[in-house]
């Protein structure tokens, strides 16, 4: 049996929810016009942190995706979403803060899918860390949800 049977939600279910989409489309906009019109700190935080959220949930979700089609178990998603945003804050941070580490990403970033045209090691940019949990506390606020609706009595 997998968990969309057990929980009620699908693989994936996180990232059509209306803050995910909020921060892909913040992401979407700051990068391919507000960066370009403004270029400030502001706008280097803003994708910053629409990312960080973002990012945890999408692996998550591929992870999901995997085990639908393997028909396979997948974990459960606060503890999934913990290990990915764990995960994602620790390479975001050692390419804020290692020079190694930012040059291998400066390479990945540089391929011709990536959009991307630089990265730049700002220590600052750690200010964005705690949105890692974004996607965790959707994921333990929704499953309290719906352990609540399915303890309560039905009406009438």
């Amino acid at each position: 049996m997998t968990d969309e049977h057990s929980t009620g939600v699908g693989p994936g279910s996180l990232l059509v929810h209306p803050i995910m989409v909020g921060c892909l489309l913040l992401l979407i906009v700051n990068d391919h016009l507000l960066k370009a019109r403004f270029h400030n700190a502001i706008t280097g935080k803003l994708s910053d942190v629409a990312g960080l959220a973002f990012v945890p949930v999408l692996l998550v979700a591929m992870v999901e995706f995997g085990c639908w089609i393997l028909r396979r178990r997948s974990p459960g998603q606060p503890a999934a979403l913990a290990f990915s945003g764990f995960a994602v804050a620790i390479g975001f941070a050692a390419v804020q803060t290692v020079p190694a580490a930012t040059d291998m990403y400066r390479s990945l970033a540089g391929l011709p899918w990536s959009g991307q045209s630089s990265v730049v090691a700002d220590v600052t940019d750690l200010v964005a860390l705690p949105a890692v949990a974004v996607g965790w506390i959707l994921a333990i606020s929704g499953a309290a949800r719906r352990g609540r609706k399915h303890r309560t009595a039905p009406i009438g």
